[in-house]
Order: structure tokens, then sequence, then C-alpha cells
């Protein structure tokens, strides 16, 4: 008797059945948790819900929207505008253009943060099983009684993180832990003995399991305890996007740390820019005062010495604490990801993940090293 198990997804839950040939009737043998968002195989989107994680993620959006209302409201107005006949203050051309600039740059900062923490790292299925070389697959198709195996019916790679279910067996790219341990023991249970094509020789050999979820752990992988799933070519979990940096994400992850130091330079240049400007505009106001004895002049648009218009330093002196955190926020995380580039830097020159140098691994072959983290 020859029986086919696939798995029906619902709206909530995961039903894994096993069709008989005989009668066509259909055997429910184990249900699994489905959510909207998770780690899990099964989960229908890529989100850690890890509540530090989160909330890093949040203060992630608030410093580049506070760093957006500082440089566009309150740092380049009183410098790089002019007021109307009627006295209502426009952004010069320059303005509007060093407003643009900054806001696509932290546009693209949070995108990139988006795409890092919502997309799945590496994260191994758990139906993975290793590659078999050309010399396993002779050695086992000669072993074997009966008709020869084609080596699409022994060599199952594993199945992309994102990969869908497939008739003919579990693919289960979205299965809990714990229910896909259970689901596909049930299923290998209920299924006729026959010598594993996935790990020839004495005690499986080649076949290397992780030690905390029990699923095939590949060459490179390694298991993270936050996100409870073993990664591909994992390099550290980042708490500041919420999600592990694996072979999946390490291009979004990299734009992200750039866009965010392109940031915090811009800003950093415009306030020093901008603080020159005033100390001048202050040196020569009172030295004007002292050789000249003239009464300068404060107006909404600026202060006039000698009847030349000077540009504001700001419209009000309580905006000083805004630029104050800004300066702050700029060069400590504008160190910080330049220090993350660096060492990023060595990462894809060497193909080494840091986990891979901390294990004292040697760096690979260095011709193709810029083509899987640029995809």
């Amino acid at each position: 008797m020859q029986r086919k198990s696939k798995a029906a997804i619902h709206s909530n839950n995961a039903v894994i059945t096993q069709r008989s040939s005989s009668n066509n009737n259909n055997m429910k043998i184990a249900s699994v948790q489905r959510r909207k968002f998770g780690t899990s195989p099964f989960d229908e989107h890529w989100l850690n819900l890890d509540c530090c994680g989160l909330i890093c993620a949040c203060l992630t959006y608030c410093l580049h929207l506070y760093g957006c209302y500082s440089v566009c409201f309150i740092l380049i107005p009183p410098w790089m505008s002019y007021h109307d006949s009627e006295g209502i203050r426009h952004l010069t051309m320059m303005g509007q253009l060093n407003c643009f600039a900054f806001v696509g740059v932290a546009v693209m900062a949070v995108l990139s943060h988006l795409k890092a923490m919502m997309t799945d790292p590496g994260a191994v299925p758990p139906d993975a099983k290793p590659v078999l070389s050309a010399d396993e697959l002779a050695a086992l198709e000669q072993s074997e009684k009966g008709p020869s195996l084609k080596p699409e019916e022994v060599n199952l790679r594993p199945s992309s993180p994102t990969s869908g279910l497939q008739e003919g067996g579990i693919t289960m790219s979205s299965v809990t832990a714990a229910g896909a341990g259970a689901a596909v023991a049930a299923v290998a249970a209920s299924l006729p003995t026959k010598p594993n094509p996935v790990t020839p020789g004495p005690a499986g050999k080649g076949r290397r399991l992780c030690r905390r979820c029990n699923s095939f752990k590949p060459q490179r992988a390694h298991h993270c305890s936050i996100c409870k799933r073993c990664i591909v070519k994992m390099d550290h979990h980042c708490p500041w996007v919420n999600n592990c940096v694996g072979i999946g994400n390490h291009k979004f992850f990299l734009l992200f740390i750039f866009y965010t130091c392109v940031s915090c330079c811009y800003s950093m240049s415009l306030l020093v820019m901008r603080f020159y400007l005033c100390v001048g505009t202050h040196t020569r106001h009172h030295r004007h005062q002292h050789h000249h004895g003239a009464v300068s002049i404060t107006t909404d648009a600026g202060v006039t010495i000698g009847g030349k218009e000077e540009g504001h330093c700001l419209d009000d002196p309580a905006q000083l604490l805004n630029l104050i955190g800004l300066v702050v926020e700029a060069m400590l995380f504008g160190l910080f990801t330049l220090c993350m580039m660096c060492d990023q830097w060595s990462v894809v020159t060497s193909r080494l993940t840091h986990i891979d140098r901390l294990k004292g691994e040697t760096s690979s072959s260095m011709n193709g090293r810029f083509k899987k983290s640029s995809g």
C-alpha cells in the first residue's frame, strides 16, 4: 500500500494529511499553528516577535524621524530661506535640495531596515537534507535492488526558506519547531521502511543535526537562540534590526548601516557649517558695533549689520536643545555605523562571518567574494 502525504494550509493552522492509494481517504496526522508573523517554518511572514528587538526597531525609526525633523524644520529654515514682501518665509533652492536629499537618505535607511528585519536570513527548513555527491549516488544505485533510482528521487536538495508545500512529500517551509518535529516523525513512522538515501554510510555519516532544534545543520550554519532557528552563514543577531544577519539578508543589513552612516555624516556636516556661519555672523556683528558704533537691528528676517541683512542662527533659543540632541545622535550613531561598516568590509572581503572568525576558520578563495553579498 502506497501512501502520499501532503499539508493543507488554512488561515490559522496547517493540517498535514496522508492519502491512501487504496481508498483515497485522507487521514489527519498532524496539525501545527500558523501565525501571520513569526520565525517558525509555517509562519506566513518572517518577523521576530522578541520584545527587546521590536523596541530597538521602533527606536531606530524614531531616531531617523527626529533627525529629519531637526534638519528640515529647525536647522535649515533659519539658514537657507528668505522672506517675501508679505513676510512669509520660503526655503531657497539650496534649502529645498538639502531637505529633499536628507529625507531621501533617511527613507532609504528605513526601507533597508525593514527589508533586513522582515527577510528570512537563511533559516534551514525542517525538511532540509544533505546533498549527495556523484560517488555516493553511484554507490547507492549499485546497492539498491530493483529499478535504479534517479538522482532527483534520492538527492533532495534543501528547499528554500520561502518554498511552498509539494505533493508526494512534506515540504514544510512554515511549521513551528515543535510541530515540525511531530509531523515529520508521524510521517516517517507511517511510511515503509527503506534505507535512508540521505545518510549513507555508517551511523548516518554526513548528516549533522542541531543539538537544539534537532534539524539538519548544514556547513557554516549556526543556531540562533533568539530566532530559534539554524541560520546559514549567520554573522550575528542584531537587536537594532530585530533579526539575525545571515546569507538571506546580509545585503539589506549592509545597505541599512551605509545609509544610516551617510545620514549621520550629512547632518553633522550641516551642523558644522551652520555653527561656523553663526559664529562668523556674531563676530562680525560685535566687531561692527565696536568700530563703527552702528546700531544693529534684529528682525524676523535676520540680523541687519550696517544695512546688510544676515541670517538667523535660530528662530527660538529653545531650539538649541534640539540641535544638541542632533549632534549627540549624529556623533554616536555615525561612529557606531562607521565601525560596523569597517567590520562588515572584512566579512565581505574574507567571506568569513563573525562566528567563523571566532571559531578560528581561515579565509576561503577570494574569487567572486562580492557576489554573495551584493546579490
